[in-house]
């Protein structure tokens, strides 16, 4: 007699989980782990420049939070009528609570290079603030030769604008390859719209608090820009346009290309 024949039959104590349940839990993970991956990367370099406990507590709490929106929003993208919805938000907590900081390095790195390549020596330190900005101290120890053939004040003038202008150039290329990739890879697309519109908004608003700072509060970015001539509401209208323009382009070109389709498939 077989002895499995008059055995019942094995049974899990729980239900066979289904093949679309896998395949859902599995693109969560996948997800999960590309933006962990990414986020964790960011945070390990602005740890660098990080100087204070506190900011350091800040960083890893950013860091926490943004694992549990990474799971929460992912899986709420599978199991929800809105997964274009929870996909946006998704990459606005990556923007907010992960590349907010790296942009500000960003930022202050662009200062920092600037301050190289036209001082003497000028040791530039960079310390970071995570999710309020940073700020970069530099020692003016005479002029390079670059700084030399510049003159002190346009040596001034490209210190100071070139933290903004080098986040607002990267921001400015992250939205351009978003705007490319919608159709071929839509997800990345998000990360980079949001995140850099996020850094838009963020110099937009930096450049409208310098409307009511201290008229010689130097250390305030746009406020030194105003001496040389550059009003906060002209940088203001210049961001803002920079999105508008690149979207535009790529609606013409859009365009164009429906239109040679139709030549060639009359």
């Amino acid at each position: 007699m077989n002895i499995a024949s008059v055995l019942p039959a094995w049974r899990p104590a729980w239900p066979i989980i289904s093949q679309e349940t896998r395949d859902r839990v599995s693109a969560v993970a996948l997800q999960c782990l590309k933006e962990v991956g990414v986020s964790l990367s960011m945070k390990l370099i602005v740890s660098a420049f990080v100087a204070t406990p506190a900011g350091f507590t800040v960083l890893c709490l950013s860091f926490w939070i943004q694992c549990a929106a990474s799971v929460a929003l992912h899986s709420l993208r599978q199991w929800t009528p809105f997964p274009e919805t929870t996909a946006w938000l998704s990459a606005a907590s990556f923007a907010i609570l992960s590349a907010f900081d790296f942009q500000n390095l960003i930022h202050e790195t662009g200062h920092a290079a600037a301050a190289l390549m036209l001082y003497q020596n000028p040791r530039p330190w960079i310390d970071i603030m995570p999710l309020f900005g940073g700020n970069t101290e530099l020692y003016k120890n005479g002029l390079s030769k670059v700084g030399k053939a510049l003159g002190p004040v346009a040596t001034t003038f490209f210190t100071v604008a070139g933290g903004p202008g080098l986040a607002i150039a990267v921001s400015s290329t992250l939205f351009a390859i978003g705007m490319a990739a919608r159709q071929s890879h839509p997800m990345t697309s998000k990360y980079l719209l949001t995140s850099s519109m996020v850094d838009f908004l963020h110099h937009i608003y930096y450049a409208h608090s310098a409307m009511n700072a201290e008229q010689w509060n130097l250390q305030h970015d746009f406020v030194h820009l105003s001496v040389f001539g550059v009003p906060p509401i002209a940088v203001m209208i210049g961001i803002v346009s920079i999105p508008i323009l690149i979207g535009i382009g790529f609606y013409f070109r859009k365009s164009q290309n429906s239109n040679l389709a139709v030549t060639v498939n009359p």
